[in-house]
């Protein structure tokens, strides 16, 4: 299948590679990349009103294209059914964490997945979130599979799975 006229769903964990994979599919496919994180967020890092959010996830997911990633459960329900694929990575919760303390102590920019002026931001309540993501979004996963047999859904979890996708998104 060609992607390029495509809605891309990436979903996963905090520091699983959501915005680093985005960012090289939409550059080779020229599809326009959306981070729920710049939707979800109001200044100092306190959630937007859920009605809020969730109009502009709608409207997003209205577009003729796109790549939306984040690890936003709430609103993969909507989102699942209106993609042409799915891509979840999960990788080991070791390799997630270690990638966001690196994010962490190496970021000198901005981070282009969050809202201007929101320095990066480690927490205990960040972390737990992290640790206890896989096991329901994983179930959520599976009843979505079920129920939308026709949505293209991959897992990664490695390296090496990534390789296999490059050359299933870009043929």
């Amino acid at each position: 299948m060609n992607y390029s006229q495509s809605k891309i769903t990436i979903f996963g964990p905090p520091g699983s590679g959501k915005t680093t994979l985005a960012k090289k599919i939409g550059q080779q496919l020229e599809l326009p990349i959306f981070h729920l994180d710049k939707f979800l967020w109001n200044k100092g890092w306190v959630l937007r009103p859920k009605q809020d959010f969730l109009a502009d996830h709608h409207k997003l997911m209205n577009l003729d294209t796109w790549i939306i990633e984040g690890t936003s459960r709430a609103t993969l329900d909507d989102r699942y059914p209106k993609s042409d694929l799915v891509i979840y990575l999960n990788p080991s919760r070791l390799v997630c964490l270690t990638r966001i303390f690196k994010r962490f102590i190496l970021s000198e920019t901005q981070p282009s997945d969050k809202p201007n002026g929101y320095p990066e931001k480690i927490s205990w309540e960040f972390i737990m979130y992290l640790w206890a993501f896989k096991k329901p979004a994983s179930q959520q996963l599976e009843v979505l599979k079920r129920k939308y047999p026709d949505t293209i859904l991959i897992e990664i979890q490695s390296n090496r799975d990534l390789n296999k996708l490059k050359l299933k998104v870009l043929v």
